[in-house]
């Protein structure tokens, strides 16, 4: 139960020993007795009103106050928030801009210190699977040799600052040639278990670097300590010796990828530029199966990439 103010509880009380005190002088109104003499009459029924407005007037401002006061409780807190964050900030560039440049120590506290997501965890998820026949048929008029990967990504978002976020998240995905612009897409997004409806999904696609990237783009709004989970599916195309690169918009703790291959790979591997390190892996070869584990931190700008050989005509 949250508490009153001592003055708001006085309000409260008054409100109530007023409203009581009408429906008394009502109730002696409604005697016979009392309604035969006009003059006492007239006062107890202007004194029965004065004290019922009186009652409402102070229960009103009951509500006003204690509506006031916990909107500036919330502002005070932000404030608040807003100031230590602040005082850390300079605390950092007064101990550190002594021995490094100044903008190198500003730009460190905005990509690395200034933020209000975080990415507690992250799971990407690819199956390696061979292409279909309307795909195939695409590849080889292009003359190319390739395999489709189905992606899920998986991931925990939350606010960290002091108030409500709006902020807009992105995806992006590579298009290993032309003829499979079209075919490289994001097929789900789900936010906190609601998904994001069709018609809203395909708006959010464009074609980026002379159309050598698909991005999609979605707002999100979570309030004040508020986490969501986000599920991405979609799938893209990639060729028997390649690699992937997975960047890091947000700063994230844990990151764990698992490739899984309908045939053998004649190579396997992954390797971060993080200033987390893996503290997992797992490759077989002839399984096709890869799994790495990154712990953080992962901050903003880092990325792992994952390479791979394969021979698809003999597999």
């Amino acid at each position: 139960m949250k508490k009153f103010e001592g003055y708001q509880l006085v309000i409260l009380m008054l409100a109530l020993a007023f409203l009581i005190l009408s429906m008394g002088i009502e109730e002696r109104i409604s005697i016979p007795d009392h309604k035969s003499a006009t003059s006492l009459f007239f006062n107890l029924n202007v004194a029965a009103l004065f004290t019922k407005e009186l009652a409402f007037a102070l229960l009103i401002s009951f509500v006003i106050s204690v509506g006031i006061e916990r909107r500036a409780k919330h502002l005070d807190n932000i404030s608040h928030e807003r100031m230590r964050k602040a005082i850390a900030e300079d605390v950092f560039r007064g101990v550190f801009a002594e021995s490094l440049p100044r903008n190198y120590v500003d730009a460190v506290v905005d990509r690395d210190l200034r933020i209000d997501l975080i990415r507690p965890w992250i799971r990407t998820v690819n199956d390696v699977v061979r292409l279909n026949e309307e795909e195939n048929r695409a590849a080889a008029t292009a003359g190319l040799s390739a395999f489709r990967i189905n992606r899920k990504i998986v991931y925990e978002l939350k606010n960290i600052s002091g108030g409500e976020v709006e902020r807009t998240l992105r995806v992006y995905m590579p298009v290993a040639h032309p003829v499979f612009q079209d075919w490289v897409t994001v097929t789900r997004i789900s936010m906190g278990g609601t998904e994001i409806d069709q018609d809203h999904l395909r708006s959010y696609r464009r074609l980026e670097r002379e159309g050598t990237t698909v991005s999609y783009e979605w707002p999100v709004t979570l309030r004040q300590g508020e986490a969501v989970t986000v599920e991405i599916d979609g799938h893209l195309f990639k060729r028997p010796a390649d690699n992937d690169i997975f960047g890091f918009h947000a700063p994230a703790f844990r990151y764990e990828v698992v490739f899984r291959s309908a045939f053998p790979m004649t190579s396997l591997g992954l390797f971060e530029r993080s200033a987390g390190a893996i503290t997992n892996e797992h490759i077989d070869l002839e399984k096709g199966f890869g799994m790495w584990v990154l712990e953080g931190p992962i901050l903003p700008n880092d990325s792992i990439t994952m390479w791979w050989l394969c021979d698809l005509d003999s597999a």
